[in-house]
């Protein structure tokens, strides 16, 4: 049987200081169903062009279609003489948006292998909205990983690594329930820093079995930061290369068809919900460039 399978995200959106527009007063949620509630076409990957297609804005889904343009060669049928000919076809990729709060919300699911990676593609669309001068919001986007990859590495090392390294997104939607949640928004707030970078070294091994390890693994792992590391036997780990992934069976069906679809499959394509699977077995490759 075959699958559509989608890479998991989080959009952490920060206030932007608008001296000049006091007035301009949007939620998070509104701001991300005002952009993504129209059409967009913008640069991706140099002098091709990604365009934005909404198709639905439901009270906790908003779903649409990344696209883009691509040749393809192919052949004239026989009775033309079968000649090598290049047309231009339209490819892609199915994105659904959570943008309400929540614990799991403001997470974005995006079709992989269609158009192109998925982070590229998915930073591309965050990219021109960001670059909006009104905007109210900065988002920074995230990977969604299994902390349990990150605890299998530890282990692996024996609990001792000789480097580790935190990229946090500043909070931006959930309670404050950590110190490290604490000292980010304060950060934020005090120097209006939009992430901030944390690491740790030492030759004879950093110690992963503290609190404040653990609580920064939980942050990072909802989609607010990334995780790099190395063991003392120079082995790597990185959350963007184990990102979340989820899938559906794949049907062949009209597009109205698909979307309803995948409106009614959303809890379990976003994965939301302690009980959703989470495939493991598609997530060997580097999702952090490419197409």
């Amino acid at each position: 049987m075959a699958f559509r399978r989608f890479t998991l995200f989080h959009l952490s959106l920060s206030p932007v200081p608008q001296a000049d527009l006091e007035t301009y007063k949007i939620g998070r949620e509104e701001w991300l169903r005002k952009c993504l509630g129209q059409t967009l076409a913008f640069p991706h990957h140099g002098a091709r062009t990604l365009h934005w297609l909404p198709l639905k804005d439901d009270d906790d889904l908003i779903l649409g279609l990344l696209q883009l343009q691509k040749p393809h060669d192919h052949h004239r049928p026989p009775e033309e003489g079968g000649a090598e000919v290049t047309t231009d076809e339209w490819q892609g990729a199915y994105v659904l948006v959570d943008p309400t709060t929540h614990e799991q919300g403001q997470r974005v699911a995006v079709e992989n292998d269609v158009v192109g990676k998925p982070s590229a593609l998915i930073r591309s669309l965050v990219r021109h909205i960001n670059q909006n001068s009104y905007r109210p919001y900065n988002i920074e986007v995230d990977h969604i990983f299994d902390s349990q990859d990150f605890w299998k590495f530890a282990k692996e090392s024996g609990g001792k690594l000789r480097s580790i390294r935190f990229d946090f997104a500043v909070p931006n939607m959930w309670d404050t329930t950590g110190d490290i949640d604490r000292d980010l928004r304060d950060t934020r707030e005090e120097n209006g820093a939009e992430r901030v970078q944390y690491g740790m070294e030492s030759s004879v091994g950093v110690a992963t079995d503290t609190n404040k390890i653990r609580e920064a693994v939980r942050y990072s792992e909802r989609g607010a930061g990334k995780i790099t590391a190395r063991s003392l036997d120079n082995k790597r780990f990185s959350s963007s290369r184990r990102p979340a992934v989820t899938e559906i069976p794949r049907i062949a069906a009209p597009r109205e068809v698909i979307a309803d679809a995948l409106r009614g499959l959303k809890n379990w394509i976003l994965g939301h919900g302690e009980n959703t699977a989470v495939d493991r077995s598609d997530r060997t490759g580097d999702d952090s460039g490419g197409d």
